[in-house]
């Protein structure tokens, strides 16, 4: 993910937020420079000893010193430990695993709530030298036997049911040959056939085929323990020790695998950092999540501590009476947590004051809600934290900054623990300068030692010198407006991902640049759109289509990256590629719990989008641009104009971020119809839907208002019930504004301003409302909620009011940066975060602006962006062509019109016009297919030697208009 990082703390991106230097709560080993830092990296460094043991070695140290101290309360089982009972448990259930023959190295699989069975098989795992795998309780049927084949489970322990889940019976219908199984033998399944032995808790349970927890650990304890003894001072404290299952973007969980000695280390410094709080500690949140292991259950491997689990799966009511009756000392927990606690209608009836501290994870929060937390649970201090169950959980805390810094212990994600190296980098891995976004890499001892069995994605989140990548997948998107267009905006939103958005015009070349850019993951496209055949002109990009299996992932030559492809259409089917109805079908049966824990872990502040914008190198730029940028602005946007959008009309293609803001998502935020009226812009059809669904406002660019000015069939549709029409992407005259009013008819319309790089909506003429046609219709309008705007000049001074300057413009929408693309955005953005749009405007007294003109040479063809050196660059690979000058002409329907002039070579071959739009044809999308081509033996150029543009264009449009005259 991306990520803000300023001195030493990684800090979300939200309004406000402000860092100050580095105070430490209080002396710990942890040696700090007071040397400021220059680029984003710092390691962590700390006199605090690394342990070269096992978990439950150290375990066994702890209980030995603290025998009779209480270290574990199950409240629902109504159980409580001290260090001497629970490692006679754990002692007992060991010696009889390894009776049954569990040899290290094995895998067992433990499918169950929040018990002390499952807290026991983490410390027989590590004395036996096994590796716990850690599944979801609330997995069914297909997802447990994919958890357990995945890395080949010889043993599973289950319950007979959790809560309304039954377990057991689930289990048995995978496994039906559990009825008829004999526990003297090993277990032999044809769905799970590296499974040898099941376990079953429960007071007293006992159902053929399966093992008796209860029976095992007193048959256990009364076994000499030498063996057992000998066993876990064998296993070296590098072995792998835990499996936890993290969603992939395929949609299968991947098995991080974490060792004994990353574990027990992280926890050590965890002590050291946070134990003083640790007393009695309460954890709520499932086993099956990496957070509660390390944040919770292993305090207890390392130092004197009690941990309080209030019931076998996350609730409210239990959670408030543990911490009551425990009198804990601390909490934690993902957000839901703490706000189900916040706003119970039963909380002021527990005293839960003896709350020293709160760590919350999972999902990143707001500081004013960790503020409220404090003052209304209450709890005395509250910080959160960020990790990966790729390292252990914990890799940042905000309880570095202490009680002297509030603004940073709940406003950062918070410095990285003792002894890792934590830094913010840009695509090739290089720290980025203090203060610039990156991708957060950490490196160091808890890091996982890979996914198991599974090479491929181990070596996509993990370099080869170490560090650890969390970077969110690319999905390309290359379709139409469809409502898989749609779909894929929210899926990609929910999952973390960044939809990259595709002009499904684009041909070969394009689309390879387009994917290669950014290093999509998957694509999906549709068979064809109009006479575009999409589906044939990818498989000229990737030949390996045709002779690739789904079951796997993608290789391609061209397109490295990609791994998986999905096709639209009603029973679409091709070779190499998923079905979208077939993975929609599918994911419908699938549980959802996966699906819920993904969306509750991504940040609001990630990135989740990205727009292709020009650039002035001829390639499109890709403008990413975030969930909260996005939504933000679009909650404003429905509060100025929401009135007017109960049925919108966007006839404007989705690739667009003009489509996709100001039309798509405000269904995101109220309650709105979105119409589409065609998969590509068509006058007709907009109509149509504008008279059948009496839609209230339309949006779009110029050429889509005056497409159905001029049509001929206008007056046979009824299009009165547009009380509003937006305006963009190009700037008008009033007088064409004021013709639309009146002869569509719409009640009111204005124009806005914005780019790709804010997220498309920077300000709206409709500030000035009815009562001010001039200024609604006549300026770009004044800039949006919460938005800072400035006509600057060359130095980002503010001119004075009526001057002429560029504008910049500043917050929340703006974009994170182009994608792997450093320069150019520094190009794009100030150090202090001002957008700089290379367009000319005046400002009046009252914030309004008044269009100039462009600095750039880009044109602006029916609201779609071009740049001419792009074309140039195409054109000079013809073997004819010496040099080419690509402009626009004023063009009465589309605004602007592409030129060229074409110099050719000496003694080159007859070249022609229509040799060149041939050449160009499978090159380019259409619309950048020069209207007027023209052949010159030289160009008009200044004194020093640079062509002027701006002459080429008035004598390409006098020589039109003496042809036009001439017919």
């Amino acid at each position: 993910m991306f990520i803000g990082i300023t001195k030493r703390f990684l800090t979300q991106q939200q309004a406000s937020c402000i860092v100050f230097h580095l105070k430490l709560r209080h002396a710990s080993s942890s040696a700090v420079s007071s040397a400021k830092l220059t680029s984003s990296y710092f390691h962590h460094s700390s006199s605090l000893p690394f342990v070269y043991k096992t978990i439950s070695q150290n375990f066994d140290e702890t209980a030995a010193k603290y025998p009779d101290h209480e270290c574990y309360v199950f409240s629902s089982e109504q159980k409580r430990y001290t260090f001497k009972s629970f490692k006679e448990e754990v002692d007992g259930l060991a010696a009889s695993l390894l009776e049954l023959g569990f040899e290290k190295n094995d895998r067992f699989a433990v499918w169950l709530p929040n018990t002390s069975q499952n807290v026991a098989m983490t410390y027989a795992a590590s004395k036996l030298g096994l590796i716990k795998v850690n599944i979801n309780p609330a997995y069914v049927g297909r997802e447990l036997e994919y958890c357990i084949n995945k890395v080949g489970c010889k043993g599973l322990i289950l319950p007979p049911s959790v809560k309304v889940i039954p377990s057991l019976d689930l289990f048995r219908k995978v496994v039906p040959e559990l009825d008829s199984h004999s526990r003297s033998r090993e277990l032999s399944s044809k769905a799970l056939p590296t499974l040898k032995h099941v376990i079953l808790i429960g007071d007293g349970s006992k159902s053929s085929g399966t093992h008796s927890y209860d029976d095992l650990v007193k048959r256990g304890s009364k076994l000499s323990h030498n063996k057992l003894e000998e066993r876990q001072a064998s296993v070296n404290p590098d072995s792998a020790v835990a499996i936890f299952y993290t969603s992939g973007t395929t949609g299968q969980p991947k098995a991080a695998t974490l060792s004994n000695f990353g574990m027990l280390n992280l926890v050590h410094a965890q002590w050291e950092h946070l134990g003083q709080f640790f007393t009695r500690l309460c954890v709520p949140i499932p086993m099956f999540h990496m957070f509660s292991e390390i944040v919770g259950v292993l305090n207890v491997a390392v130092a004197k501590a009690k941990v309080i689990f209030p019931a076998i799966l996350p609730d409210t009511v239990s959670t408030m009476e543990s911490i009551h009756k425990e009198k804990c000392t601390a909490l934690i927990g993902a957000p839901i947590i703490f706000r189900d606690i916040l706003t119970h209608p039963d909380k002021n009836k527990y005293d839960l004051s003896s709350l020293e501290f709160s760590a919350i994870g999972a999902s990143p929060m707001h500081p004013s809600f960790l503020s409220q937390l404090e003052k209304e649970i209450p709890v005395k201090r509250i910080a959160q934290g960020y990790g990966l169950t790729e390292n252990c959980a914990i890799l940042t805390s905000g309880m570095w900054a202490g009680d002297s810094d509030p603004k940073r212990r709940q406003g950062s994600l918070g410095r990285c623990m003792q002894r890792l190296e934590v830094k913010v980098a840009d695509e090739n891995g290089n720290a980025v300068p203090i203060g610039q976004q990156g991708e957060i890499w950490a490196r160091g001892y808890p890091i996982m030692m890979g996914y198991y069995n599974d090479p491929e994605k181990t070596k996509e989140a993990l370099t080869p010198s170490g560090w650890l990548r969390t970077k969110n997948d690319r999905f390309a998107v290359w379709l139409p407006n469809t409502s898989q267009n749609v779909a894929m905006t929210y899926a990609a939103s929910k999952l973390g991902l960044i939809k990259v958005n595709i002009n499904p015009a684009y041909v070969g070349r394009e689309l390879e640049y387009c994917i290669n850019k950014v290093g999509c993951k998957g694509l999906i496209l549709p068979p064809s759109v109009k006479v575009i055949p999409s589906l044939d002109l990818f498989r000229k990009v990737v030949p390996e289509l045709d002779s690739h299996s789904t079951s796997r992932e993608l290789s391609s030559k061209a397109l490295p990256t990609l791994k998986h492809v999905i096709l639209t259409g009603d029973g679409s089917k091709s070779s190499g590629t998923h079905s979208y109805d077939d993975l929609v079908k599918r994911g419908s049966k699938l549980s959802h719990n996966k699906l819920e824990e993904r969306q509750a872990s991504v940040n609001p502040d990630s990135a989740v989008a990205i727009f292709y914008t020009s650039g002035t190198t001829g390639q499109p730029k890709a403008a990413t641009l975030t969930n909260y940028g996005i939504l933000n602005l679009v909650h404003a946007q429905w509060e100025l104009l929401g009135q007017y959008f109960t049925r919108l009309c966007v006839p404007i293609p989705m690739f667009h971020i003009f489509a996709e803001v100001v039309g798509v998502l405000n269904v995101a935020v109220a309650k709105a119809k979105v119409i589409f009226p065609a998969i590509l812009p068509d006058t007709v059809t907009t109509m149509q839907a504008i008279h059948s669904e009496k839609c209230t406002a339309l949006i779009g660019a110029p050429i889509i208002f005056r497409d159905i000015l001029m049509h001929p069939d206008r007056k046979k549709y009824d299009l009165s019930s547009l009380t509003f029409g937006a305006l963009g992407a190009s700037p008008m005259h009033t007088d064409f504004l004021a013709q639309l009013e009146k002869e569509i008819p719409i009640g009111r319309v204005s124009q806005g301003y914005g780019m790709t790089e804010n997220s498309a909506l920077m300000t709206s003429g409709m500030w000035a409302g009815d009562s001010d046609p001039k200024r609604r219709q006549g300026s770009l309008g004044r800039c949006m909620q919460r938005l800072e705007v400035k006509v600057a000049d060359e130095n980002g001074n503010a001119v004075p009011i009526g001057q002429q300057g560029e504008i910049w413009a500043r917050g929340y929408p703006i974009m994170m940066g182009y994608y792997n693309d450093p320069e150019k955005t520094k190009e794009a953005l100030t150090p202090s975060g001002w957008l700089r749009t290379g367009d000319e405007a005046k400002m009046d007294e009252d914030g309004y602006l008044y269009y100039v003109g462009r600095q750039k040479e880009m044109i602006i063809r029916g609201g779609i962006n071009i740049y001419p050196v792009e074309i140039e660059n195409t054109l000079i690979e013809h073997p004819s062509v010496a040099e080419a000058q690509v402009f626009s002409i004023p063009d009465e329907r589309y605004g602007e019109e592409v030129c060229t002039w074409i110099k050719l070579k000496p003694n080159a071959p007859t070249c022609t016009v229509n040799d060149i739009t041939k050449f160009l044809s499978d090159k380019l999308a259409f619309f950048k297919i020069p209207k007027h081509i023209r052949f010159v033996d030289k160009f008009i150029m200044t004194p020093t030697g640079k062509v002027q543009k701006f002459k080429l264009s008035e004598v390409m449009v006098a020589e039109l208009k003496e042809v036009k005259s001439k017919k």
